[in-house]
């Protein structure tokens, strides 16, 4: 029985059981793992429900059947025994090994379910290069901006346009002329409004000048 619902649970990712609860398998997302040339494997995950859907139990009966070659009513009496023992276990606080699946167990009169972890051997990696065509045009993220390879090859390729700054050239020579002429207006004006002891300078005589020197 066991090896009938493993089977039906991984080819349809989900099984209800008459009268213990519904299975179901979710797989994950394929992961790029570019810096190590590979892309893991999606993994699987199965969980438990107690809620029991009728119409997916009578299908998985039916499935019992025609793998066993019997009938409809032979099928659910063979899946009764089955459960039945299931039921004797949880009862006594064991555990019931579902192989391929996992354990189920009652806690406080709810059936618990531990999944079995299957080994990494069945979920290889897969070897991957990255191909990078530089004429496709492909998305990409510059800061918090998304945009193309092709917008950011013609942004870097624009010459950036060069600023006229003869202006601040003028600027600069005006202000030193300024200088200039400031600097000599204030020699002007000290020389006519200069401090000191004033004097008038008279004209000596050669004459009078030597015989005072004597």
């Amino acid at each position: 029985m066991q090896s009938h619902i493993a089977a039906y649970l991984f080819q349809l990712n989900r099984i209800s059981l008459p009268g213990l609860g519904s299975f179901s398998v979710s797989e994950s997302p394929a992961i790029p793992d570019f810096v190590n040339r590979q892309i893991l494997a999606p993994v699987l995950s199965t969980s438990f429900s107690e809620t029991v859907d009728e119409d997916a139990a009578d299908a998985f009966l039916h499935y019992i059947s025609k793998k066993e070659g019997i009938t409809n009513q032979q099928a659910a009496e063979q899946y009764q025994q089955w459960y039945g023992s299931v039921q004797q276990q949880l009862g006594q606080g064991m555990q019931v090994q579902l192989a391929g699946i996992g354990k189920l167990h009652q806690q406080n009169g709810t059936v618990v379910f531990d999944e079995e972890t299957l080994p990494a051997v069945f979920f290889p990696a897969v070897h991957a290069e990255r191909v990078i065509h530089p004429e496709a045009a492909h998305t990409m993220l510059v800061g918090d901006k998304e945009t193309t390879n092709v917008e950011m090859t013609d942004y870097f390729a624009t010459e950036p346009v060069k600023k006229d700054r003869w202006w601040i050239w003028a600027l600069i020579l005006g202000l030193s002329g300024a200088g200039i002429i400031l600097f000599q207006l204030l020699q002007y004006a000290t020389g006519i409004f200069g401090t000191g002891n004033a004097c008038s300078i008279e004209t000596v005589n050669p004459g009078t000048l030597y015989r005072l020197i004597q």
